[in-house]
């Protein structure tokens, strides 16, 4: 009788302990899951800074701009109109891919002048083409990862802002596109004057 009565102890107290390190590791899995998702929403929301915009004094030619591009020369250029405007090429990875870390990359393909709907036409816009043959190792990398899968799509992004004197923008990457900001109070007046019109 004491034999089977310390059977039943041991199986209620391996049931117990097994119950315990079950619910202790569904509680680790709801963690570790919860930290990867954490982890997967601050990587994909991230910007990522590709260049910045500097408005300089007007001439007969248009307004002084410099755009510095992360990693290259600056460009400096004359540019008329109203306002300028960058556009990028962008390529999304999958779910499974970003959670890998694979961030969203970005080509920055044209740099151009606006003009508002109402001005009237005086010069013909300006439009720089800042793309650089991608070489032949980047296309077949490319041609791979969408074989297998990993590539959710392309799509393009523009922003455009007002040239205004003084103004300096900066313009990042976001994981839904191009965002431009003002860096100054000078560029931070332009935009609310802008806004409004």
């Amino acid at each position: 009788m004491s034999l089977r009565l310390v059977s039943k102890r041991k199986i209620l107290w391996a049931s117990l302990a097994g119950s315990a390190g079950t619910s202790a590791a569904l509680v680790g899995l709801f963690f570790m899951l919860l930290g990867l998702n954490l982890h997967t929403y601050t990587k994909l929301t991230a910007e990522r800074v590709l260049a910045k915009v500097i408005v300089g004094e007007k001439s007969e030619l248009g307004r002084a701009l410099m755009l510095r591009i992360d990693g290259k020369q600056p460009i400096r250029l004359d540019m008329p109109g109203e306002e300028w405007q960058l556009d990028g090429r962008f390529l999304k990875w999958k779910a499974w891919a970003a959670l890998l870390g694979k961030t969203p990359n970005v080509r920055l393909e044209r740099f151009s002048s606006r003009r508002e709907k109402n001005a009237q036409v005086a010069s013909e816009p300006v439009i720089i083409e800042l793309i650089e043959s991608p070489g032949a190792w980047i296309s077949a990398a490319m041609t791979i990862a969408e074989q297998l899968g990993m590539v959710d799509a392309y799509y393009g992004s523009s922003v455009y802002m007002p040239l205004a004197e003084g103004a300096e923008f900066i313009v990042s990457a976001t994981m839904s596109g191009l965002i431009a900001r003002p860096s100054n109070a000078r560029a931070e007046q332009a935009v609310t004057e802008w806004r409004y019109r």
